[in-house]
């Protein structure tokens, strides 16, 4: 006789993960930086710098980069004469040709001219002169346009929307570049002290605005900065985690009242994943939907943490058009994974779309269950036998090994 034994009682202890999912982030303005250091890309906020997302490694010791036409990065080297261009999905470098400053000179800033379609590098000798140049962009090489001992050391140039250049100068000033010749006229003082080669300068045609990417001199504090274009004042936006050796924002201008915008838009809202075995996957499908009046152009779409996948990552949508993909959650350990599935695109308003994404990871496991709980026999002769049934169920995830099965 098979009795149930009741002073021991089997617990089952329950795990149970609750996730708590918030609606999609549209988030602000970005540039990117290259970090001086070790070369790692980033794309930060502008109005929030702490806030960024690590693309992959290019290169060390580049002094700037700078957006041209098409959204092509390029970059180049503070010593050294490699033109670069620079891949904003992937991180890799990619040498186009040779760029060679003044002798004495080393290079100091990219700048692109929207309104003329040029681009435009600096060099400085470090205390005494600056040069300006247009850059060929099929082959790198530089073509001196004049040198100012008036701005004797330019950290780094940029354009705004009109076509005026302007030149952070070290260590606390802004000039105006006569783009013609290359001649300085003081615009004002930063407000703070910088120094060293860790500087960058850039204008965002999403909010008109002038940034610049630096470090004080004194504290050593590094700030991402507004710059006043009347005064040349500076304005904190926030602390960076980098020393600067490149720092872009893309040239997309906003459209003007009236005129044909993309607007993304996406369903669901957020992903939230089947609780999924180690070593298996699950799939979620996210639909992205053009209900603008022009073409969105969906530049990188990707999640920081490998964990989560997609089977496509650029493409574009006409107006009312709209692309299922396919989003993989894969854990690698029993766990509860959370994230953001990031969207780049050209919409004016929502160049970068943040999708919360989460799912549970588990180790498949068999579990046992007997029914009855015990077998109590017919009264039965001596010499004769009697026969109850056991049913045996594996109500685990995975194989169920019955190594004995016996009475004392």
């Amino acid at each position: 006789e098979m009795k149930e034994n009741r002073n021991f009682m089997k617990l089952k202890v329950i795990v149970l993960t609750v996730i708590i999912m918030f609606p999609y982030l549209i988030l602000g303005q970005y540039g990117f930086v290259v970090d001086y250091t070790d070369g790692e890309l980033v794309k930060i906020e502008l109005d929030n710098p702490e806030n960024e997302i690590a693309i992959g490694t290019s290169m060390n010791h580049l002094i700037d980069a700078e957006f041209g036409s098409n959204n092509v990065l390029y970059a180049l080297p503070r010593v050294g004469t490699q033109f670069y261009q620079i891949d904003t999905t992937t991180a890799t470098i990619n040498q186009i040709g040779t760029s060679t400053p003044l002798t004495g000179h080393m290079w100091s800033g990219l700048a692109y001219d929207v309104t003329t379609s040029t681009l435009y590098a600096s060099s400085t000798t470090g205390n005494s002169a600056s040069a300006i140049y247009t850059i060929d962009v099929s082959t790198g090489t530089a073509s001196h346009i004049g040198t100012t001992t008036t701005a004797q050391s330019v950290a780094d140039i940029a354009f705004d929307n009109s076509g005026q250049m302007y030149a952070h100068n070290l260590s606390n000033t802004i000039y105006l570049i006569d783009k013609t010749n290359g001649s300085a006229t003081l615009l004002g003082n930063t407000g703070f002290n910088a120094a060293g080669p860790w500087h960058g300068l850039d204008y965002s045609f999403h909010n008109n605005t002038m940034y610049m990417a630096t470090y004080n001199s004194i504290t050593w504090e590094k700030t991402v900065r507004s710059v006043n274009l009347t005064t040349g004042n500076t304005t904190s936006e926030g602390t960076i985690n980098h020393f600067v050796g490149g720092f872009a924002i893309i040239h997309a201008e906003s459209p003007g009242p009236g005129s044909p915008e993309p607007n993304i838009t996406v369903e669901p809202e957020s992903l939230i994943f089947d609780t999924t075995a180690v070593g298996s996957s699950s799939v979620n499908m996210l639909s992205i939907t053009n209900i603008g009046s022009d073409t969105l152009l969906i530049y990188n779409l990707f999640s920081p943490d490998s964990i989560f996948s997609v089977n496509l990552s650029s493409f574009d949508l006409l107006p009312s058009e709209s692309q299922d993909v396919q989003v993989t959650f894969t854990p690698l350990q029993q766990n509860a994974y959370d994230g953001d599935l990031f969207i780049i695109s050209n919409d004016p308003d929502t160049d970068t779309l943040g999708l919360p994404v989460a799912g549970v990871g588990f180790i498949p496991a068999p579990e046992i269950f007997v029914d009855p709980m015990s077998l109590t026999f017919d009264t039965t002769a001596v010499g004769s036998s009697s026969v109850n049934m056991l049913s045996i169920t594996n109500i685990g995830s995975d194989t169920l090994l019955i190594y004995n099965l016996f009475s004392p």
